[in-house]
């Protein structure tokens, strides 16, 4: 995929409303920025949904990264000592 230099942890979770492919999430560099992305268009795009202040380390020893398959926008990772962590959009139920 186009513009991603390093990818340290893959997952899926829920698809978008009306959308057929799952949420995509990726713990890695695209475009020279590291990272939280997600792709709701099978990676043609991704929407980087961390920010430089909620690294969290990456996803550490555990390695993970997913979306959860009952919330779409719901993502967990793993961490690097901090336990697991999530977000979610914030206009999610």
């Amino acid at each position: 995929m186009s513009g991603i230099a390093y990818a340290g942890a893959v997952g899926f979770g829920k698809a978008a409303d009306g959308a057929t492919d799952p949420a995509v999430y990726l713990w890695g560099t695209l475009d020279g920025q590291r990272g939280v992305y997600r792709s709701v268009d099978a990676g043609a795009h991704w929407q980087r949904i961390n920010d430089d202040a909620h690294q969290y380390g990456g996803p550490g020893d555990g390695g993970f990264i997913v979306g959860d398959m009952n919330v779409f926008g719901r993502v967990y990772m793993s961490t690097a000592g901090r336990g697991i962590v999530y977000g979610q959009p914030v206009d999610a139920p």
